[in-house]
């Protein structure tokens, strides 16, 4: 009876297994070649198995073409690069068999409230700005003095510089005392959680998007590519490209419609992947169509640089060049009263606003490539944009006097 009982419970569970891997798909194709949204959405959802729900959004609101291609991407992945072309939020619930597609900005189903202690980081930023911090000044007549923040408040606000998404979640922070409070969904709290880390640790580090986006590039390096395309749609040549290199390619709703109408002739010398992208995104830009590119799940995503959708960053330390930049402006001191005398010191000459000033001119007049923002919290700066802007902007650091960590 019980060899029976045995068998018949194997029996069960096997035909349980069964049903999940039907309805559950562990891995799914995106094809979409210049269909609608909607279509697209339909498609992915009846790959999953599942129902597709539009929340505040309705057929004619998704982009008139959609270009998103990859293969046997998982379902988290697939429905993540679905909504990088649709240029909404999108999420997959297994559990229910459903796929959502939410306006951006919108808080997902399943949201949940995190609260983060930032006592630390917080700690820091006092002691910056007791040793480097500008003097306030005196409110003018007729004039309202700017309200005081804490260093929970400051850094709510450079949080959300670092983490917008012009197309994804919101992230607006309830501060209580140093914590700070987010309801969002769990990869948007995992995002808050890494750059909590990354402005914690000791030297800073790059975010997993742009160390994605670096290794997609040595890929599209390391491959060959060559050929003759006639005729041929911008994204199938963007498509033969990323394939060369074992990556998918998704193109952002405001780059798509021109992409996909677009033919051209493409002849690149022979050579890597990279340099075919390269000498493609070039020629564009000599039609004036930007286009910057980022990388989420294995896949380029190309999109309009205006549409900002970038999300990688690096955080420097630069405790070591504010000092530097302190002794410097102490050098220079004057006795009291010259005329061309100088009595100053980096406070007043501006704290880390004098390495931010100086990298934004810099990174303007050298053209730096694709997005890129600065932003600095205390003795850490931020910049965000793709691997090409934080190479330049690093370069640019080291000129003035930072220095890699360990060397």
């Amino acid at each position: 009876m019980r060899t029976l009982a045995g068998l018949t419970l194997i029996a069960v569970l096997a035909l349980t297994i069964q049903a999940q891997d039907k309805s559950a798909p562990t891995r799914v194709d995106l094809a979409a070649y210049g269909v609608s949204g909607h279509e697209a959405a339909a498609d992915l959802a009846e790959s999953l198995g599942a129902r597709l729900v539009l929340h505040e959004l309705d057929e004619q609101s998704l982009p008139a073409s959609c270009w998103a291609v990859r293969k046997k991407a998982t379902p988290p992945a697939a429905t993540a690069l679905l909504g990088q072309a649709l240029g909404c939020q999108s999420l997959y619930d297994p559990q229910s068999a459903t796929l959502h597609l939410y306006r951006p900005g919108a808080v997902l189903g399943g949201s949940k409230v995190k609260g983060y202690d930032v006592s630390v980081l917080a700690g820091r930023f006092v002691e910056y700005v007791n040793s480097y911090g500008i003097a306030r000044q005196p409110v003018k007549p007729g004039e309202e003095a700017e309200p005081e923040r804490t260093a929970a408040e400051h850094l709510a606000g450079v949080l959300e510089e670092m983490l917008w998404d012009p197309r994804g979640a919101e992230f607006d922070a309830s501060v209580v005392g140093d914590r700070l409070l987010y309801t969002t969904d769990e990869s948007s709290h995992s995002r808050i959680r890494e750059a909590l880390d990354l402005l914690m640790a000791e030297h800073g580090g790059e975010s997993a998007a742009l160390k994605d986006e670096r290794a997609a590039v040595e890929k599209l390096k390391e491959a060959k590519f060559s050929g003759e395309l006639t005729g041929t749609p911008v994204a199938s040549v963007l498509t033969e490209i990323c394939a060369a290199a074992g990556l998918g390619v998704v193109l952002g709703p405001e780059f798509a419609e021109f992409a996909c109408e677009e033919h051209i002739d493409f002849k690149p010398e022979a050579g890597s992947a990279w340099e075919a992208l390269h000498s493609l995104l070039v020629r564009m830009r000599e039609q004036d169509i930007r286009v910057d590119f980022t990388v989420r799940g294995d896949a380029l995503v190309l999109e309009s640089e205006d549409a900002g959708v970038g999300s990688g960053y690096r955080v420097y330390d630069i405790s070591d060049l504010l000092k530097k930049l302190e002794a410097s402006y102490q050098r220079q001191r004057t006795a009291p009263g010259k005329v061309e005398g100088y009595e100053g010191d980096l406070r007043r000459a501006g704290g880390n606003q004098v390495v931010l000033r100086s990298l934004d001119e810099q990174l303007e007049a050298a053209h730096a490539p694709g997005n890129s923002d600065c932003m600095v919290f205390g003795n850490r700066l931020i910049v965000r944009g793709g691997n090409s802007a934080v190479n330049a902007a690093t370069q640019i650091l080291k000129e003035m006097g930072w220095e890699e960590p360990g060397k």
